[in-house]
């Protein structure tokens, strides 16, 4: 994988605007005006930029996505309490014997360990806000800037292409996805929402298909899949975001 040069992020900001503005959006008159204000203030550099996670980020090889399904960077699987009962049948009733788990755990588990730190050491948040700082003309106007471009990521994270629950699979294949709302806002009037999908089953159309790789592959050489995974998505969600507020430039 290679990370996106600044003319494919352009020509990604380019694809996003048209597709974008190919899309039929019901509003009224009033919406469009606001949209609009919104769209100039970003222009003029009359605001300050705020990202954030609403949640930590998640890898969940059982699909769900849902708070309360993902534990905050750590992987969901069958609880442990199963799998003994899987290859003890009895131990849920107080009969035990020894039981040896096979290597393929140890494996599974190491990975996982790596995708935990690539996950968590790669600042998602930081690299989208200094790429829309870079391409906005943001700090150049004197005084408090009246408006703030707030891009809240909703989910962010690794999950499961299938829903069908596995144990220890390492070549599981697992999808990076992201969902966020963007939003300019002026005091407590909000001038411009939108939402921005990169995922398996749930994508806006203006976005690529998300990044998809076995546990193992992200995992390899301590991650730099993975993380050069997550640079790429930054990028394309600070494009998806450019095209939202009418930034691209």
């Amino acid at each position: 994988m290679r990370s996106i040069s600044k003319f494919v992020f352009c020509a990604n900001v380019a694809l996003s605007l048209a597709v974008y503005a190919a899309e039929d959006r019901p509003g009224s008159g009033a919406a469009a005006g606001d949209r609009a204000i919104a769209q100039q203030a970003v222009l003029r550099g009359n605001v300050n930029i705020d990202v954030m996670l609403a949640a930590p980020a998640v890898v969940a090889t059982n699909y769900d996505l849902r708070p309360g399904m993902a534990a905050a960077v750590g992987l969901i699987s069958v609880p442990a309490s199963l799998v003994v009962a899987l290859i003890n049948p009895f131990a849920l009733l107080g009969v035990s014997y020894p039981v040896v788990l096979p290597l393929a755990s140890q494996d599974f588990g190491t990975k996982e360990a790596t995708i935990k730190n690539s996950i968590t050491v790669e600042d998602y948040v930081m690299q989208i806000r200094d790429a829309l700082r870079s391409h906005l003309s943001t700090g150049q106007m004197e005084g408090t800037p009246e408006y703030v471009l707030q891009v809240l990521i909703s989910t962010y994270g690794l999950q499961a292409r299938s829903k069908v629950p596995r144990v220890g699979d390492t070549d599981r294949e697992l999808c990076l996805v992201t969902h966020a709302l963007v939003t300019v806002t002026r005091g407590d009037r909000e001038l411009l929402r939108e939402t921005i999908d990169i995922g398996i089953e749930k994508r806006s159309a203006d976005a690529p298909v998300p990044v998809c790789a076995s546990l193992s592959k992200f995992a390899e050489q301590d991650g730099n899949y993975l993380r050069l995974a997550i640079r790429e998505s930054a990028d394309i969600l600070t494009a998806l975001t450019l095209s939202r507020v009418g930034g691209g430039r």
